[in-house]
């Protein structure tokens, strides 16, 4: 099995993680701010998962699984400590579903890599299930790089010129050129920034 990194947008999406130990925790936490429709399915939950389900985080589905406990699903994730169960759950997944099985990566369709996000930037990692430890530690020494907030300024800088330049009356090769010419160290500096900011806003 051969995977490529992608970036998924899961706002008003089905995910169903079935399982209720410290792995569906963790998944559950990594996936809150996705604005997904969270449901768990377990006949019982870790003690940090408790205060979530009070909040109205996700539904919680206080069972043993069945595969109608999928049907809907967008993503599905296997999290439980049972074989048996977490093979019941690969065969009973939707066809059109992603699925991530936290036992055995092959068994799924997607993987979560290590990743960190500083304002507009995501860098992730993986070693293809060698060793998450790694691609843990890559990108904690990744994160090091980029952990200033100069970069976080510079990022929106270049996202504010990218939807002018788009917008603007500037031929195609013009916009390229343009677009190459942002990378320069020059406009890492804020009064450069500004100014062709407002050079932009008259090119509509």
């Amino acid at each position: 099995m051969t995977l490529i990194p992608v970036m998924i947008d899961l706002s008003g999406r089905h995910v169903v993680i079935v399982g209720g130990g410290n792995i569906a925790a963790r998944k559950l936490q990594l996936l809150l701010e996705t604005g997904a429709h969270m449901t768990i399915v377990s006949p019982s939950i870790v003690a940090s998962l408790q205060p979530l389900h009070r909040n109205g985080d996700f539904i919680w589905k206080q069972k043993p699984f069945e595969k109608q406990d999928i049907a809907n699903a967008d993503v599905v994730i296997v999290a439980t400590n049972d074989p048996v169960i977490n093979q019941q759950v690969v065969e009973g997944a939707p066809r059109h579903a992603l699925i991530n099985n936290t036992e055995d990566a092959e068994r799924g369709n997607m993987t979560f890599p290590s990743f960190f996000r500083k304002g507009r930037l995501t860098v992730s990692t993986s070693t293809g299930g060698a060793s998450p430890t790694l691609a843990k530690m890559i990108s904690q020494q990744l994160r090091t790089l980029f952990d200033d907030e100069q970069c976080e300024a510079y990022l929106d800088f270049l996202y504010d010129c990218r939807k002018l330049i788009k917008g603007s009356s500037l031929s195609k090769s013009e916009k390229i050129d343009f677009l190459r010419k942002l990378l320069d160290d020059e406009f890492k500096n804020k009064e450069k920034q500004r100014n062709l900011i407002e050079q932009l806003k008259t090119k509509k």
